[in-house]
Parts: C-alpha cells; sequence; structure tokens
C-alpha cells in the first residue's frame, strides 16, 4: 500500500501529488461513467471511487476526505486562474507550474 503514514485521530491528512493525479482521474472516470449529478457525484459514484482508492491507498481516505479535497483542488485552481488572468503571468503546462514574465510583474503583485 502506497501513501504516506497518517495517526487514526488525526484531522488533516496529507495528500501526494501522485493521490492527486490519481483521484483527479478517477473523478474524470466517473464524470464519463455518468454518476455526476449537477455539482457533485451520485452515492455509488463516491463509493466507488472511495472504495477503489482505499484499494490503492488506505482506508483512512474515505469519502468525506475525498470531498474535502475537492474543495482544496477547486480553491488551488480558483488561485492559479485568478494569478493567471493577471498580465505577466502565464502557466507553463510542460513544468506545471506558473511563470512570472518580469520580475517588475512578481514585485506589483507581491505586495
Amino acid at each position: 500500500m502506497e501513501g504516506p503514514a497518517v495517526g487514526r485521530n488525526r484531522k488533516n491528512i496529507s495528500w501526494t501529488p501522485l493521490m492527486d493525479d490519481y483521484f483527479i482521474n478517477l473523478m474524470v472516470k466517473e464524470v464519463h461513467r455518468g454518476t455526476k449529478v449537477e455539482n457533485s457525484f451520485a452515492k455509488h459514484g463516491w463509493s466507488h471511487m472511495e472504495r477503489l482508492f482505499q484499494q490503492k491507498f488506505g482506508a483512512l481516505y474515505n469519502k468525506d476526505c475525498m470531498k474535502n479535497r475537492v474543495k482544496t483542488l477547486k480553491k488551488q485552481y480558483n488561485a492559479i486562474k485568478s494569478l493567471c488572468e493577471q498580465s505577466g503571468i502565464v502557466w507553463n503546462h510542460e513544468s506545471q507550474m506558473l511563470v512570472v514574465n518580469d520580475e517588475a510583474t512578481w514585485e506589483a503583485y507581491s505586495k
């Protein structure tokens, strides 16, 4: 079983980039299976993702944990999207990082 060692009583659970990639791919597959209803997944969609995720990363990662991760991923996405809307800041698809075209842009933004 892969994944970080995490205590059972811990509220904040660690997610690795590998876990995020796997989870995002699970969500995409569930969308293709038609289990996304309005802004979320149907119960059976969540259950399916939970079972597959737990097989790979352990029982600590349950449906509630996965729902919280969706919220976190959405916040991160919106923050990056907002930055990319600024002049002089772009997303590099190869490196999967933000790139600031000149130092003056970063200086102005970081103040």
